[in-house]
């Protein structure tokens, strides 16, 4: 979906130059790169690798390496899984409706939750 959205909007930004008072030359030139734009970023996206994600007992594992601090931010339907990788650079991945369905991601809440370092004290008093 990601790809067909970026060519829309490749689509949709020549169509507004071409609707907008700008000079029809300029307007044309610039609505011919948008459309350009559109195309390269949707090929750039569809030739993307997969990226293998694995939550084992060591960690989290992005391509068969173990990662260090990863952190799941749950924003409404929307997922977002940032790490850092051996070299300490920050990389992560998001995850849309479309992408996860309610089953997958029960099933990464869960693998998270087993993941996670428990509590040395208890959360409340007793």
């Amino acid at each position: 979906m990601l790809v067909v959205a970026l060519m829309l909007l490749g689509v949709f930004g020549a169509t507004s130059l071409l609707a907008s008072e700008m000079p029809r030359g300029v307007a044309w030139i610039l609505a011919l790169g948008s459309l350009a734009n559109g195309a390269w970023l949707a090929k750039k996206e569809a030739g993307r690798p997969l990226l293998p994600l694995a939550w084992t007992g060591r960690g989290l594992e992005v391509g068969g390496r173990k990662v260090d601090d990863p952190r799941l931010d749950w924003r409404g339907p929307l997922v977002f899984l940032r790490w850092r990788d051996a070299d300490g650079r920050p990389s992560g991945v998001s995850w849309w409706p479309d992408t996860l369905d309610g089953r997958a991601r029960r099933e990464l809440r869960l693998a998270v939750d087993a993941a996670s370092p428990q509590r040395a004290t208890p959360s409340m008093a007793p």
